[in-house]
């Protein structure tokens, strides 16, 4: 099997895996809205717990791998912790997504995607690693692509990673000020 069969099988898994979660979910009935409310009183006692920064982080990267839209996610998470804590906790799960899912693409590799794309993505790739800070944060700040995506497709065209985060901060924290 080719490393990037092995790849795709292994991706095709985990989101099986967490289809069959989500139906386990609805089936005993865990997604009620009085089961809702009693984990949204149970999360807001912890709010300011030291744990609940690594909790979040880790939702937020897991959530965001399967596609899970971010703006539904940054309201969840404004009305589970409020504006200010809401705001801190949405901007740093935001980055932390953009790492995981940056790192993901380039672990899965540019050769993988030019085989699907051709010769757009080599463009697309040249104009990405000569403009990377200005690039992703017009991406960050317009919503041209899902964030997931966007944020692989400058992993595997290897986008200085340095450019890629001062580029994401930038225009993921001047999207909050919209």
């Amino acid at each position: 099997m080719s490393r990037t069969l092995g790849k795709g099988v292994g991706l095709l898994v985990i989101v099986v895996l967490l289809g069959v979660m989500w139906q386990v979910l609805q089936r005993y009935d865990l997604l009620t809205q009085a089961r809702l409310s009693e984990f949204i009183a149970y999360i807001r006692q912890w709010r300011t717990a030291p744990w609940m920064f690594a909790a979040v982080m880790a939702t937020y990267a897991s959530a965001l791998l399967v596609m899970f839209p971010l703006s539904l996610l940054v309201v969840v998470t404004g009305l589970l912790f409020g504006p200010i804590w809401g705001l801190v906790y949405a901007t740093l799960g935001t980055l932390t997504s953009s790492i995981v899912s940056y790192w993901v693409g380039h672990w899965l590799g540019r050769e993988a995607l030019m085989r699907y794309g051709g010769r757009h993505l080599r463009g697309l790739s040249g104009y990405l690693s000569k403009r990377g800070i200005r690039t992703m944060t017009v991406i960050n700040l317009l919503p041209l692509a899902p964030f997931t995506l966007t944020n692989m497709l400058a992993g595997a065209f290897h986008l200085k990673f340095r450019d890629y985060m001062i580029g994401s901060t930038l225009g993921i924290v001047r999207g909050w000020q919209r």
